[in-house]
């Protein structure tokens, strides 16, 4: 009995290591052609009056309608985000200790060239909903 077990132990092994060796003789990498991806070749802009386009921005994520409900929500949220810039640099500003602070380690220049990005961005959306 005793010998029985230790051939079926060997066999099973030796049909395992074998298994696998073949998995891995099998496995090989073709070349891929490197393909250069152009942003602009895959983005396809079409402007009309009363038309919303659905967008999807990454993989799995779900589809968003862009139409005029969606550029008043980004708008609302970078006002929101304005507001709050203003609301913080007047609380600095209150602070002496703060305020000088924020001056030297360079924040208020850091916080006005945010709301630029901001005003661009929020300009930029106006003129699609024109």
């Amino acid at each position: 009995m005793k010998k029985i077990s230790i051939f079926f132990l060997f066999v099973s092994v030796a049909y395992i290591s074998e298994a696998q060796e073949d998995i891995q003789e099998r496995i090989t990498s073709s070349p891929q052609p490197n393909k250069i991806a152009v942003a602009n070749e895959e983005v396809k802009i079409e402007k009309s009056i009363n038309k919303s386009t659905t967008i999807s921005i990454r993989a799995g994520e779900s589809q968003v309608t862009h139409d005029n409900a969606y550029f008043l929500n980004e708008i609302a949220k970078i006002d929101n985000q304005i507001s709050a810039i203003n609301q913080k640099i007047a609380i600095i500003n209150n602070d002496p200790i703060e305020a000088e602070k924020a001056t030297n380690q360079g924040w208020f220049e850091d916080m006005d060239r945010i709301k630029a990005e901001l005003e661009a961005k929020k300009a930029t959306i106006q003129n699609q909903l024109n």
